[in-house]
């Protein structure tokens, strides 16, 4: 684990501009007993995954912040490495920060605990709920309350590049699963490289589930459902095109992920979320990028929705601080947290001035219509990280078939996720 804490003055990086944020030196874990500096203000402690330009965006957001709030101080803490790791270990230890991002996959597994602090008291005073979109607003509820607020969201699309496409005479990106495959076999041949790349992780295979029928667990947590036949459909799918020269993996591609393999022309199409956007500006700006949905499987479409929460430490002993800091991130602060770093507002209200500036990205707003939330209960995160990518991993390296895939997954499943979860407000599928 590595944790970087910002103690830069941001009152003066906001006067000085984006560009004064500063990266500072790691430094070791420390506790932080003294809440209030010599000044009279409070200190809020955050911790983040956020690294490179996202933390950039979250130091120039926290800047606005404390300019609006003179009285509260913001100590970010960056944990880049192995954040749920790093976030579960201080929450056991009673060292968390006060607020910190919770993944809605982890999420279950922390509130179960009575670990997060219930903000629906605080969420009334400032106005209520109404204004986030539900299904978000529910993947950070349990038992009738709230314990995260949504500080953006996320959807998985086609990404392509365009004039590849246009050179092989593809008019138009594919719709269903049968015009990928013709897809890929024209670029493939057309361009001499792999016309996909895809990293075998089931936050990227687990959409062709869904578009298959099938799911992890179903809606009601009393099944679980990777072992069944749509999950053998979509695997026969992916790893069919990888075994055929159709796909390639970043690791094979000589890349650090999917959209660098696309960036460097290792491929000609991904499934990424519109996070790429904000990448490709910085390490590809001359890159034909181009978006659409992603192709309908036997089931319909179905793409992936990934939030994340600011949450409190039901331990923290500055509530009342902690939550002004997360009430003007996800709510005044939002629009240009969500503009600076592409992701979308969890607010439908800035939505459209979102779109103002992104009207090219409709389509990921428009993916809220079929998109599934990247939660599987309690247990799921231990599940996708010590079971489900090192099978999917295997399978790709031919290490084990198809059969022994679905009977590993199946059997993760039923030792790690907890069915029949009391409490959860958002179905897992």
């Amino acid at each position: 684990m590595t944790l970087r804490t910002r103690s830069f003055n941001r009152r003066q990086a906001l006067k000085a501009g984006a560009g004064a944020a500063a990266v500072a030196a790691a430094v070791p874990y420390v506790s932080y007993p003294t809440r209030a500096s010599a000044q009279g203000t409070t200190e809020v402690r955050l911790s983040t995954s956020s690294n490179g330009p996202e933390l950039i965006a979250l130091e120039n957001q926290v800047a606005m912040f404390e300019a609006a709030n003179p009285t509260i101080t913001v100590n970010i803490e960056s944990i880049p490495d192995q954040y749920p790791t790093a976030l579960t270990t201080n929450l056991a230890a009673g060292t968390a920060a006060d607020i910190f991002f919770v993944d809605s996959l982890l999420f279950p597994d922390l509130v179960t605990r009575g670990q997060l602090m219930q903000l629906d008291d605080f969420l009334t005073a400032s106005g209520g709920g109404d204004d986030f979109f539900p299904n978000l607003l529910q993947a950070f509820q349990y038992n009738g309350g709230t314990f995260g607020i949504p500080k953006d969201w996320s959807a998985l699309a086609m990404f392509y590049n365009s004039e590849a496409f246009t050179s092989a005479g593809i008019t138009a990106p594919p719709t269903t699963w049968e015009e990928l495959t013709t897809t890929l076999q024209t670029l493939t041949d057309a361009t001499g490289v792999p016309g996909f790349v895809t990293a075998p992780d089931l936050a990227r295979i687990l959409p062709l589930i869904f578009q298959a029928g099938g799911g992890v667990i179903s809606p009601d947590y009393s099944e679980i459902l990777i072992g069944q036949q749509p999950t053998a459909d979509a695997l026969d799918l992916i790893v069919g095109y990888y075994n055929d020269g159709l796909a390639t993996t970043p690791a094979d591609a000589g890349a650090n992920d999917t959209a660098q393999a696309l960036g460097q022309q290792a491929a000609n199409a991904t499934y990424e979320g519109n996070w790429t956007y904000g990448g490709f500006a910085q390490n590809f700006p001359d890159f034909p990028l181009a978006a659409a949905p992603l192709p309908a499987g036997p089931a319909g479409q179905a793409t992936l929705a990934f939030t994340v929460s600011y949450s409190m430490f039901a331990g923290t002993q500055i509530a009342e601080p902690a939550w002004t800091v997360i009430n003007y991130l996800t709510g005044e602060g939002m629009l240009s947290w969500t503009t600076e770093f592409g992701v979308m507002p969890s607010r439908s209200s800035l939505t459209p001035q979102w779109l103002e500036a992104f009207p090219e990205r409709q389509l990921f707003v428009d993916a809220a219509q079929y998109a599934r939330p990247w939660q599987l209960g309690p247990g799921g995160q231990v599940f996708v990280d010590t079971v489900a990518n090192n099978t999917l991993q295997a399978l790709f390296a031919g290490q084990i078939d198809a059969a022994q895939a679905l009977t590993q997954l199946q059997e993760g499943a039923v030792a790690n996720i907890q069915l029949q979860a009391p409490g959860m407000a958002t179905p897992a599928s």
